[in-house]
């Protein structure tokens, strides 16, 4: 797009076009209005609801320091100029696998304050946190995980774990499966996505691929934390039984 001031690399990139300019804005470049861009393709955009910002998946390395070149989940800010890299724990340790967006305005909440996306990182969240066991990411497979775009409460860490075993688990579980294309409400109250796990919920014994609605409780303690949310699974029969063949696609 020889429109998009600052694309010289042949790469693929992430463009946003704005309709009523009639311009159009390189997305995947580092942080800075003339900020270097993207060393490598990027993937994948979801914008939010009010268009200010813009997440993305990316290969490059040059988007935020010390990243290696698996691709990270990055949000640009269209106002301050500004790309941070999400896929990193409190460490500030990047991802140490691959992770993707769904790709839709669905993957933020309306006020931008949560964004979920999928990871086969296991360094996300914190291994040693006993108090919490939903942020005990050991299953080895692909995870859903939302993040506090927006500052936090103090006590409430940037990346949680959402699918999380009946059990206290990670989902999936030694030799299973794991999650994939979530979505999120637009008021940040559910998250709903799809995995081939059997341990998300008691008796999912059809080994199909099944939609789950994780549900955050509202309370005094804006959280998803274990104790402030649950998940249900939704692709269920109108007499509650199992669905034998593969669900996919969820939205809400």
């Amino acid at each position: 797009l020889p429109s998009a001031e600052g694309d010289t690399s042949g790469k693929r990139h992430i463009f946003c076009r704005d309709i009523l300019t009639g311009t159009t804005e390189l997305i995947s470049r580092a942080t800075g209005p003339e900020g270097a861009e993207a060393t490598d393709r990027s993937f994948t955009p979801a914008i939010s609801w009010d268009g200010r910002y813009i997440a993305f998946a990316s290969l490059a390395t040059n988007l935020a320091p010390n990243t290696s070149s698996k691709k990270h989940i990055y949000i640009r800010d269209r106002i301050s100029q500004t790309t941070v890299l999400v896929t990193k724990n409190a460490s500030e340790q990047e991802g140490n696998n691959t992770s993707n967006l769904t790709g839709s305005r669905r993957c933020f909440s309306k006020d931008a304050k949560w964004l979920v996306f999928d990871s086969n990182a296991s360094n996300l969240v914190d291994p040693n946190n006993n108090e919490d066991f939903s942020d005990d990411d050991l299953n080895g497979s692909k995870d859903i995980f939302v993040y506090a775009h927006l500052e936090p409460p103090a006590s409430e860490p940037r990346i949680r774990l959402l699918s999380w075993a009946s059990n206290g688990d990670s989902s999936g579980g030694s030799g299973t499966f794991g999650s994939s294309q979530a979505v999120i409400s637009s008021d940040g109250t559910y998250v709903v996505f799809k995995s081939s796990s059997t341990t998300i919920v008691n008796l999912d014994n059809n080994s199909s691929e099944d939609i789950f609605l994780r549900t955050r409780r509202i309370s005094t303690v804006d959280s998803w934390d274990s104790s402030n949310a649950h998940t249900d699974r939704v692709s269920m029969k109108d007499n509650g039984d199992e669905i034998e063949e593969d669900s996919s696609a969820p939205d809400i």
